[in-house]
């Protein structure tokens, strides 16, 4: 999950406000919130890497100097014969 600045600041703040209101109930929730979170960590996988993108400038490198692979190549093809 990926989440802005802002998000996190907001989340920060709030689990600190959630934390004085309830302060009493900690211990008692504390084993139930480890239990949870340790469920969706079993089932939801952790985000994946980003993929690696090419520059428009190594494409066009690529294309100049004909270095594409096969999947690279036929899909070139099918592009170029869709807009002509």
């Amino acid at each position: 999950m990926t989440l802005s600045f802002g998000q996190w600041v907001k989340l920060g703040l709030g689990a600190t406000a959630l934390m004085k209101k309830h302060a009493d109930a900690i211990p008692i929730l504390r084993p139930l919130v480890n239990d949870a979170l340790d469920l969706w960590q079993s089932v939801v996988p952790p985000d994946a890497p980003p993929e690696e993108h090419m520059t428009h400038v190594e494409v066009i490198d690529k294309i100049r100097t004909g270095t594409m692979t096969l999947a690279e190549q036929a899909q070139f093809d099918r592009a170029s014969q869709s807009s002509g």
